[in-house]
């Protein structure tokens, strides 16, 4: 995973865009993600582990990530930002093994969304691992499984940071040792002073950085008005957009390669992230809709793109969010899905524009204090509901590795990313490709907005299917 200034060891700061997350943690903004590795473990019974065989796998491989053995500690008065220390690894803290009660989905679901939901302790190294076994019978998955939930707090790494992890935790054996050689923590008082001494010189570089972005907001708003670059539009909020307050419910499906080659042949220059946004946007016009009649209101997602060779950042998460509209106003799917490739393709455009990241991330040069009190008040803020915004649902292309990875002699057979659903944004899907022949789209969703998961992913179904149907028609 990116190790930029050695990412998560001792004595480093958070980047601004890590300590974000930090800062935002609270009740309805849990800032979180969960990979959830399905195994093949027919005729492989040592994949079935013992509370006490998982704790000797993940010995082995807490060399692995630095943020392993290390916590964050918070700055005196938020000074600056936190920092990563030492911390002493007791595994009953963070590794866990369970049993299912029986064959399905629904009793796996029931554990991984109790996992999702619950807080990741920042008081501990901010990690935990989840044995899931028993399983069996879970939708078109072959076989029975053993299912590996590794959950990493969003400070310490973004969707791509946890795909280099876990291709090297299920494909190597780790060292022999019980833990990775500890190193001694920094003082506190000695970070506390170089905090203040550099606080003069992180509010002069946020002066500067008001100039600079003031100088970017123009010229972005000259390549807008020029028509360079779309600009973002803001929208009425749904359903979809209040607070958390729900539980959270988790379900998945799987489409052909072969069919979503179909309707990408069908509609060129379509991606396979945009026949996606297509499916979810078919979808979702017929769940949010009225009496029998889809709404043709403006929806737009929010997709994350991220920026590695693009950008120098040494922070562990480095994306971009990029808003797309789903073209609720039209009727024909391949048409929509046309438009939708065109504002993908402009939506990229601007992230592309240097001007523009540099205003999307003015945040970097935030001092800590700021940050801290912005949390405050987006924190007060978040019960309005009300406010128009760029994006409606969250559209995430993970691409967690899955070929060539084993957990004790099971071969992998799927993988579904997961990320709770948070104050604004109660929808989320992941696109990840699981076996070869086929792409799993994972669905999480808070009970209070979607109550019945599993009709919206019956719309879904019918949505790509329709998709498919017209690009067969068409090609014949």
């Amino acid at each position: 995973m990116n190790t930029g200034r050695d990412v998560g060891g001792t004595g480093n700061r958070l980047q601004p865009r890590d300590a974000e997350f930090h800062f935002h943690e609270r009740p309805g903004h849990r800032s979180h993600l969960v990979a959830a590795h399905m195994f093949d473990a027919t005729g492989v019974p040592e994949a079935q582990l013992t509370l006490e065989q998982a704790y000797e796998w993940m010995s082995r491989r807490l060399s692995f990530a630095p943020f392993f053995t290390r916590r964050i500690r918070r700055e005196f008065w938020d000074l600056d930002y936190p920092y990563w220390v030492p911390a002493d690894v007791d595994l009953a803290d963070h590794v866990f093994v369970h049993e299912v009660d029986g064959p399905g989905w629904a009793p796996v679901a029931g554990y991984l969304e109790q996992v999702v939901a619950e807080p990741v302790d920042l008081t501990r190294p901010p990690w935990e691992l989840h044995v899931v076994t028993g399983v069996s019978g879970v939708h078109d998955v072959p076989g029975e499984l053993v299912i590996v939930l590794l959950k990493i707090h969003h400070s310490a790494g973004d969707g791509l940071a946890v795909r280099e992890l876990t291709a090297r935790m299920y494909a190597e054996v780790g060292k022999p040792e019980a833990s990775p050689p500890r190193d001694s923590a920094p003082i506190a008082p000695i970070m506390a002073a170089r905090a203040a001494f550099s606080l003069s010189w992180r509010v002069g570089s946020a002066v500067r950085a008001i100039r600079a972005t003031r100088e970017a907001l123009a010229q972005v708003e000259e390549a807008e008005a020029a028509g360079e670059i779309d600009r973002v539009v803001l929208d009425p909020p749904t359903r979809l957009n209040g607070p958390a307050v729900g539980g959270v419910a988790i379900d998945f499906m799987t489409f052909g390669l072969d069919d979503v080659a179909a309707i990408r042949a069908a509609s060129p220059g379509a991606t396979v992230n945009d026949v996606l946004l297509a499916t979810v946007a078919g979808g979702l016009r017929e769940y949010l809709g009225a009496d029998g009649a889809p709404t043709r209101a403006p929806l737009s997602a929010m997709v994350p793109r991220s920026v590695r060779g693009v950008e120098q950042w040494s922070s562990s998460n480095q994306i971009v969010l990029l808003a797309i509209s789903l073209h609720f106003d039209v009727d024909d799917p391949m048409k929509r899905l046309a438009l939708i490739a065109e504002s993908s393709r402009r939506a990229k455009e601007r992230s592309d524009f240097r001007a523009a990241r540099i205003v999307a991330t003015r945040k970097e040069t935030t001092p800590s204090l700021l940050m801290k009190l912005t949390a405050g008040v987006n924190r007060a803020a978040s019960a309005f509901a009300d406010k128009p915004r760029s994006s409606h649902t969250m559209v995430s292309n993970i691409a967690l590795d899955s070929e060539g990875l084993h957990f004790c002699g099971a071969p992998h057979a799927a993988v579904l990313p997961n990320q709770p659903p948070i104050n604004g944004d109660l929808l989320r899907h992941f696109l990840c490709r699981g076996r070869s022949s086929q792409l799993t789209v994972n669905v999480c969703a808070d009970t209070a907005a979607v109550p019945d998961l599993d009709r919206y992913l019956t719309l879904l179904r019918q949505s790509f299917s329709g998709l498919k149907d017209v690009a067969l028609r068409g090609s014949q």
